[in-house]
């Protein structure tokens, strides 16, 4: 069986960002950087050793440890050296919408090449920006930042998911998909949305939020309907496709934005709380535990679905807070998940 590493990140806009990594024992957990090759390009004084141990606010860098086990794509290499190519908004990949795929997968092997010779021997690679799908998902739509039209598939019709995992397994990088949890539009009205889409579909599982200009939605952490969706997108992914790890950004309430006049969450999932209590008597504490229960379901998955699962062992999984055990049908020994 193969180990999938799972990642989370603390921002999306941070130029070096702390990653929290559940690895292996024998693998080390440093700190990663969302950085594109044309900004090596243009400062080649900035190592990539500088870029991947930087983190926000002048932190010292995470401890450096060495591993002996031979890793299956980096091979005997003990670092983690990990870039993100952002496909949200078309940041980093690909360039346009409206590209054809022979351009497309042109351009991506051109920054997989640039990271290879920067000396990165790992990809985050965003592949659902707002539950949509840079991949082939029988769940969600394909993204419009693909093709143009959320719902369409790109034609000829390709995997960009399935591509960037062959291309960087070539060079001897690994490839983690990169998945955004909660967003469902970061501005809702910038594009039309596909019939099948999940704020078309199951709009009561949402959140919406108004800023000064825009309104933004998000899939409510506290409804348990959205952690089994989660869970189960994700399985699906690792499932299907030959990943060395799950990458996960933005999985958070909104916070205050004085920028947009935006104060943040406020009573937006009160008749959550007042269902889905769980017996917090606290919402701040409530929400905190909602965030942890949807990572101990991914890792831990629910026995509804046990999408991750494999050897069952049924466990008390309980989270991170004052909450009740939850329990699922446990993946067997720390900390992985475990393609089958």
């Amino acid at each position: 069986m193969k180990r999938i590493t799972f990642i989370i990140t603390l921002g999306a806009f941070f130029l070096g960002a702390l990653c929290v990594a559940l690895l292996p024992e024998s693998l080390p957990a440093q700190a990663t950087a969302r950085i594109t090759p044309e900004a090596l390009i243009n400062n080649p004084t900035r190592s990539p050793a500088q870029v991947t141990t930087e983190t926000p606010g002048g932190n010292p860098p995470l401890a450096q440890t060495q591993s002996s086990d031979l890793h299956p794509t980096r091979g005997t290499d003990p670092e983690f050296r990990g870039a993100w190519i952002a496909t949200v908004a078309n940041l980093d990949w690909p360039a346009s919408p409206d590209d054809t795929p022979e351009k497309q997968r042109a351009d991506l092997v051109r920054q997989l090449e640039i990271l290879k010779q920067t000396g990165f021997n790992a990809v985050f690679f965003q592949v659902r920006t707002e539950c949509d799908a840079l991949y082939d998902s029988p769940i969600e739509p394909w993204s419009h930042y693909l093709t143009g039209k959320q719902g369409d598939p790109p034609f000829p019709l390709w995997d960009p998911l399935e591509y960037a995992i062959q291309e960087s397994h070539k060079r001897g990088m690994e490839l983690h998909a990169w998945l955004n949890p909660y967003r469902t539009a970061r501005q809702e009205g910038l594009y039309p949305v596909a019939d099948d889409h999940i704020t078309k579909t199951r709009p009561d599982l949402l959140l919406r939020f108004r800023g000064r200009s825009y309104t933004s939605s998000i899939l409510d952490p506290g409804n348990p309907e959205v952690v089994e969706y989660i869970a189960r997108v994700t399985a699906d992914i690792v499932r299907r496709y030959d990943l060395d790890g799950i990458h996960f950004d933005d999985y958070f309430y909104p916070y205050q934005n004085p920028a947009q006049n935006f104060p943040g969450i406020t009573g937006e999932d009160a008749e959550t709380f007042r269902k889905f209590n769980r017996g917090f008597a606290d919402i701040g504490d409530w929400r905190r535990d909602n965030i942890n229960l949807m990572v101990a379901a991914i890792i831990c998955c629910p026995s509804s679905t046990g999408p991750l699962a494999g050897s069952r062992t049924t466990k008390n999984c309980r989270s991170g807070g004052r909450g009740k055990p939850v329990h699922v049908i446990c993946i067997q020994g720390w900390p992985c998940i475990r393609k089958r």
